[in-house]
């Protein structure tokens, strides 16, 4: 008993959803007839002026050079306002670069100093472990040479 309560409800509710939305598509439709009609009345306009200003050269012509100026006069405002927003953050940017290439530099510099002291502490290492060498063979061959004059002494007392 209850289904067909429901499914009668479901059919009703149904056609007035298709009922709303053959509407809804009678006023689109109207709306995109309404638009083509304004689309096209614009484009004969437009066809019409054109035709017109080709008859008149010199017309044209004004009117050509017009726009031409007034955009002209646009885009150097615009290049204008740009340079004045784009010019501090340049200035900025360039001042950054510049301040880390300084930074960069210290600190390339600051290695090589670093690297020249490495290699002046190794050679002045090197040198004194061959002084060291030179002085233990001087004092090997002093020992030496007294070892053999006590030999001589030896012999000699002998």
């Amino acid at each position: 008993q209850k289904q067909p309560e429901e499914i009668a409800k479901l059919t009703q509710y149904l056609e007035k959803k298709n009922q709303t939305l053959e509407v809804r598509i009678v006023e689109l439709g109207q709306t995109v007839r309404e638009q083509f009609k304004e689309a096209i009345s614009k484009h004969e306009g437009i066809e019409k002026k054109l035709q017109y200003l080709q008859k008149q050269p010199e017309e044209f012509a004004k009117l050509t050079t017009d726009c031409l100026n007034q955009y002209l006069a646009k885009t150097k405002n615009d290049h204008d306002i740009l340079v004045n927003i784009l010019e501090p953050i340049q200035k900025e940017a360039l001042e950054r670069e510049r301040i880390k290439q300084e930074k960069l530099k210290k600190e390339e510099e600051e290695r090589i100093e670093k690297e020249r002291l490495q290699k002046k502490k190794e050679e002045e290492l090197r040198l004194q472990k061959k002084r060291e060498e030179e002085l233990r063979l001087q004092k090997q061959k002093e020992e030496e040479l007294r070892l053999q004059k006590q030999k001589e002494e030896e012999i000699r007392l002998q």
